[in-house]
């Protein structure tokens, strides 16, 4: 399944492919968020039938095909999470100027100490249980004493260090030798079943995982360690310098950077810790094969990938008290066609254009072939009409967008109940990817006034 690599990968296509889209998209600011917009038992697959629900005040959200679950595949989960917070001398965060690197990593440790006590992790945690339907479920975090849950190494790490893709085979993962070292040495806590290591390494320290490298390709990963015969979950989060925005969107800070990772790690261990066991226990994941071009065009298929903004307008972001934290995939909002990202940001309309499921995968192969669907708009509020549009999001070399397919429409508006045509037309052959697939992405990206947008993926594949 692959390796969560955090908020900053995008599988397949920079932001730069995503032009036009951003363009229409304006600055989206901070906002206070709801309460859990549902609780009780996830569900797992997608289901090829229509949805239909309530919206605010009885409003008819109009029938259209559903929005995908992450499944449930019994890799377990972390009911009581305990973290512990692994920093490095401050004198070696050098990037970070404000706060103060010492206060930086007072702040992560109280971040760590809290964020799994909070209102955001009982909204981002809610239906999470396995088996489904019981009552085991991920719960609210504990917080260690101090000299077990802090842990502060003097020694610099290492300039640099690679990760491996799976706990069986640590061949090169010198990452692993490292922790499996600090472990023994007695530097970090002996593990229970629910300990969760969050290493946050200056970004000097270069990591390199599945190919890709921290503060330029990810902010940030969770994967485990194999430890005196027992699967350990550990994240990791670089202090990275911010990452660029658009539209007039706020930066972040470093610490409010490493915050939104850590967030993103740290619910996506509770609910598949381990991904990377011998052999694979894979937990809460999209593994529904009808909903793949969302988990590789949004970069994962766990329950935070599936809510990152490919765009950099802060749509994904949340706010607990004064951290930043990331929005989180919700299985019951997403059946209840609410926005599946959660927590909902106040006053929130979700609009949405969706495509008969049988259309997130079109399989195509000769050039010059058309295939036309009826995508449907539905909102769970009445709003006024939106803008459609349907992108080619692939590319031929970095930042160049490939034009491997023509889509229509171009513009279009859409409301609650309306009826999209869409065109797609193979223009060139499939390229290979990077993940050993033949397909190229497509985005129908829905865009309302001024603020927000929201997206539904699709991929013309290879016949097989």
């Amino acid at each position: 399944m692959g390796r969560d690599l955090g908020p900053r990968s995008f599988a397949l296509a920079s932001v730069l492919a995503l032009v036009t889209l951003a363009a229409l998209a304006a600055c989206s600011g901070s906002s206070s968020h709801s309460p859990p917009s549902g609780s009780g038992s996830s569900s797992g697959g997608g289901s090829s039938g229509g949805s239909t629900s309530g919206g605010s005040d009885g409003f008819p959200i109009a029938d259209h095909p559903p929005l995908p679950q992450v499944n449930d595949n019994g890799g377990g989960i972390i009911t009581a999470i305990e973290v512990v917070t692994v920093t490095f001398d401050t004198s070696l965060y050098t990037n970070v100027t404000s706060p103060s690197p010492a206060q930086l990593v007072a702040d992560l440790q109280s971040f760590d100490d809290t964020i799994t006590q909070t209102a955001w992790w009982d909204t981002v945690r809610a239906g999470y249980c396995e088996p489904l339907g019981s009552s085991s479920c991920v719960g609210r975090g504990t917080t260690l004493p101090a000299a077990q849950g802090h842990v502060s190494i003097a020694t610099a790490p290492a300039a640099s260090y690679t990760d491996s893709a799976s706990a069986a085979d640590a061949t090169g993962a010198t990452l692993k030798t490292y922790i499996g070292g600090l472990l023994s040495a007695g530097t970090l806590p002996a593990p229970t079943a629910s300990t969760l290591y969050v290493f946050y390494f200056p970004s000097s320290t270069s990591i390199v995982s599945e190919g890709q490298t921290s503060c330029s390709d990810f902010g940030g990963y969770h994967t485990s360690v194999s430890y005196q015969g027992a699967d350990v979950p550990y994240a990791i989060v670089p202090v990275c310098d911010p990452e660029a925005t658009t539209q007039g969107v706020a930066q972040l800070t470093h610490e409010q950077t490493a915050t939104f990772a850590a967030s993103h790690e740290i619910i996506e261990s509770a609910t598949d810790p381990h991904v990377d066991a011998s052999p694979p226990h894979l937990g809460f994941y999209l593994t529904d094969p009808a909903s793949q071009a969302w988990t590789i065009i949004l970069g994962g298929g766990e329950i935070a990938d599936l809510c990152v903004d490919p765009v950099g307008v802060g749509e994904d972001r949340s706010t607990q008290g004064s951290w930043t934290v990331q929005r989180v995939w919700n299985n019951v909002s997403a059946a209840a066609s609410h926005d599946p990202c959660v927590p909902i940001p106040d006053g929130e309309v979700y609009f949405n254009v969706a495509p008969p499921k049988a259309d997130e995968m079109i399989a195509m192969s000769t050039l010059g072939q058309t295939t036309t669907f009826t995508a449907t708009g539905f909102s769970d509020g009445a709003m006024a009409s939106w803008t459609v549009e349907v992108i080619d999001i692939g590319q031929s070399s970095p930042g160049v967008p490939s034009n491997i397919l023509s889509t229509t429409p171009s513009k279009a508006s859409a409301n609650n109940g309306s009826s999209v045509p869409v065109t797609i037309t193979l223009e060139s052959a499939l390229p290979a990817q990077n993940n050993g697939g033949t397909f190229e992405p497509f985005l129908i990206a829905s865009l309302g006034t001024g603020t927000t947008y929201h997206l539904w993926p699709g991929m013309v594949v290879a016949p097989q």
